[in-house]
Formats: structure tokens, sequence, C-alpha cells
């Protein structure tokens, strides 16, 4: 990979050249990992996007009528999206793959999550303290690291069991 970044993008040389140094290339894999785990987790960077999104609530709308660009060609977007969710669903999937990507280049092994939670507004789930899930939702996760998944009831609802439906791990616990 990179000697393909080399010839092919000659404004990335310096990167394949620190990436030649071991020293360099094992701290960034560490801190990578490190990073992965707490503030550039799926989970984590997902929540700030939403939280940014009910943040600006209508200023997006203001904002897509001075400047009618939803919809339109804008250089250099690689993307169109039609509304702001879907130029918002665009970054999350963006994210999502290029995290998996990032991932496997360290060598890293990741597993890929899928919930599909459906309480009727009678609560939702907490994911690593960094998410809250109230219908499907993915995400990935390094292997044997622990999600911790915390049930929240709504008021006048009280949570009774945790079921799981088509595992593909080895083992799960709850605590």
């Amino acid at each position: 990979y990179i000697e393909d970044v080399i010839w092919n993008y000659p404004d990335s040389y310096w990167w394949g050249i620190l990436y030649e140094n071991s020293a360099f290339y094992n701290q960034t894999k560490d801190r990578w990992y490190e990073l992965r785990k707490t503030v550039l987790s799926i989970d984590n960077v997902f929540s700030e996007i939403n939280n940014t999104v009910e943040l600006l609530g209508n200023a997006q709308e203001r904002n897509f009528d001075r400047w009618p660009i939803l919809g339109e060609y804008v250089w250099p977007n690689f993307f169109i999206g039609e509304t702001y969710e879907e130029e918002i669903d665009f970054m999350k999937n963006f994210l999502f793959d290029r995290f998996l990507w990032i991932d496997s280049e360290f060598g890293y092994s990741s597993v890929q999550v899928n919930y599909d939670f459906n309480a009727f507004n009678r609560g939702y789930i907490k994911v690593n303290d960094f998410i809250e899930i109230d219908s499907s939702y993915q995400s990935v996760y390094f292997q044997n690291e622990p999600v911790n998944l915390k049930a929240i009831p709504n008021p006048g609802y009280t949570f009774s069991k945790w079921e799981f439906y088509n595992l593909e791990f080895s083992s799960y616990t709850i605590i």
C-alpha cells in the first residue's frame, strides 16, 4: 500500500517515508487502536454527529435556503445528496467504511455488530456510554474488546431481560 501512495499520490510522499520507519508506524498503529476504543469508536463518532445534528436543528434549513446546494454538484464532493439526512447518512457510511479500512491496514481484526431494537417508545439501549439506540443500528468493535449495553426504560416501563438472536459470536457475557 505504501508504494501505491508514494507513486500515485506525490503529495503523500512523506507519509510513505514516515511509514517505512517501524517506530513511527508502530506508534501510529498503537495510537489508532487506543483512539478507536474511545473518541474514535464508531459509537462515539456517530454520537457526536447526532448531537451536532440536533444542536444545529433548523439552522441547516436556513443554510440551504440561503445556499440552495442540496441535490447540486459542489466541487470536490463525490456524493450529491438530495436531502440533509442523505448527506449525514453518507458521511456516517463514509466514516464507517474508512475506519474499517484503516483498522485492516493496521492489521486489526474488527467485528461488525447489528442491533435490531424495537421498543415502541418504551426505552432505549445505551452502548458503551456513547450512543443511545431506539431502533436499528450498526457498529464495529475490535475482537476481544467488551461492548457494554445498558437498557434504559422510559418512565412507566421496566426492563425484564435480554434476548439474543442469530449470534455469530463464540461467547457473550452479560454483567
